[in-house]
């Protein structure tokens, strides 16, 4: 099969959803599929088409980080239709790929078939009208798609074939955890992860519970100054590592995983580390809460206080997180990377079904 994926960023770029497009894609190349894939040029040096891992790369010429910019990857993609022709599946990551890059030609092809994968929200609360409208239509304009999360289809009302929380390559073993207390962060500076109130949760350890806990941080954003001001004023022992392509190192020498996003949520899991999640809305609360059997598998709080509490419990050995860790372990063993393209596979060849989108959480969702 022929297959042609759009993303915004992908290899040698560092996140989430890149990693979800090279691990899946690796898998689909491995079983004799055909992969390119389309996305933006985010470094001057890189050339316009390369091959990563049987992966063929179309760069949009232009070095461009704003995703939202449309008419230029929009002409230059239609200057690309031969890879359009060249597709038996097209697949969009993420609902602006779809609207902003692939939709004239959605009318030149209007037979060919197209995906979508859902992977994430807008860092701003309540949702924007707009945003939640737009992808309930793509629902309607595409064959099916991948929702990452139970929250996405819950407060987006979108339609959706599959529901996933990713992938994850689980370790065949895995060191025991350091006796000292350390904690890793791993994800974007940026207020969406809940990394101002992980630091909350240091300053109150140390103030409200005497504890001290060294704090490794794999990642950027712009909050970095923010959070290296914090530690300085509060004596934090805070480490900045900067972007990490595979967390496994740092996730062997840490105790605790500091995570709010699935792909680190689930690294965490594989490596047997308890999970502490924060939120600071409703709608974040819900990306965490509404993963099955949540509360059974990681400690989840709605500030610092909260989370203070857990981790100091945990030092003092006043919880046992054995059964909680052997389920999020379990959980992490049935959401490895080959369960994933299976999906993906799966959706392609028509097997899932849409299904209409769960209850709509309590609370003003939309503006």
């Amino acid at each position: 099969m022929n297959i042609l994926m759009l993303a915004w960023l992908f290899w040698p770029h560092v996140g989430g959803v890149e990693k979800h497009v090279e691990q899946v894609g690796r898998i689909l190349v491995s079983r004799g599929h055909r992969l390119k894939v389309i996305t933006v040029r985010h470094d001057h040096d890189l050339p316009v088409h390369a091959e990563h891992g049987g992966i063929e790369i179309h760069r949009y010429p232009k070095q461009r980080l704003d995703r939202w910019e449309r008419r230029g990857v929009a002409r230059w993609l239609l200057s690309q239709r031969h890879l359009v022709r060249w597709a038996d599946v097209v697949h969009c990551h993420d609902f602006f790929t779809f609207n902003y890059w692939y939709f004239p030609l959605l009318f030149r092809y209007p037979r060919k078939p197209v995906y979508l994968t859902f992977h994430g929200f807008e860092e701003s609360y309540p949702l924007w009208q707009k945003d939640v409208l737009m992808r309930r239509i793509d629902t309607y304009l595409t064959r099916g798609n991948i929702s990452i999360g139970k929250f996405i289809p819950a407060w987006y009302r979108t339609r959706y074939t599959y529901i996933s929380y990713g992938g994850v390559e689980v370790p065949a073993e895995v060191p025991r955890p350091p006796d000292a207390n350390r904690a890793l962060f791993v994800g974007r500076l940026a207020p969406d992860t809940g990394l101002p109130l992980y630091v909350d949760a240091l300053v109150r350890l140390g103030r409200e519970h005497g504890l001290r806990l060294k704090l490794d941080i794999c990642g950027d954003g712009p909050l970095r100054r923010t959070i290296a001001d914090a530690a300085a004023r509060h004596d934090l022992d805070i480490s900045f590592h900067g972007f990490v392509r595979d967390p496994e190192r740092h996730l062997a020498e840490t105790r605790f995983a500091f995570a709010s996003s699935y792909l680190a949520i689930l690294e965490a899991m594989a490596w047997r580390r308890p999970v502490f999640a924060v939120y600071q809305n409703p709608l974040k609360r819900d990306y965490l809460l509404l993963m099955p059997d949540a509360h059974r598998m990681m400690f989840v709080a709605s500030g610092g206080t909260g989370l203070a509490e857990s981790v100091a419990a945990c030092c003092r050995g006043e919880i046992d997180t054995g059964p909680m860790i052997e389920r999020a372990h379990a959980f992490a063993g049935e959401h490895s990377w080959e369960r994933l393209a299976d999906m993906y596979l799966d959706l392609y060849a028509g097997r899932g079904r849409l299904h209409k989108p769960p209850c709509l959480p309590g609370g003003d969702s939309v503006r």
